[in-house]
């Protein structure tokens, strides 16, 4: 059975418009890396701690991405590990 947590996760903006948040469920089995991400990298979007490199199937395909987040490093991989 997958396992799953959830996050507050960031979507990408478009230009000229305001980045939105929502809660995703993420499998932690898809989770590729997690790393540090305190001023939202090239966004500069204020409440991303980290970022969590993920891979998910569109169509079955395999596909990697990104998903910025405001919980802590610590906190997911905690999550990730119970």
């Amino acid at each position: 059975m997958a396992k799953l947590i959830s996050v507050s996760a960031y979507v990408t903006p478009l230009e000229g418009t305001l980045a939105a948040s929502a809660q995703r469920l993420i499998n932690t089995d898809n989770i590729l890396t997690v790393r540090s991400s305190p001023s939202g990298g090239a966004f500069n979007i204020n409440g991303i701690n980290s970022a969590i490199d993920y891979s998910y199937n569109v169509a079955n395909n395999l596909q990697n991405g990104t998903f910025f987040v405001g919980e802590a490093v610590s906190a997911i991989l905690a999550a990730a590990s119970a």
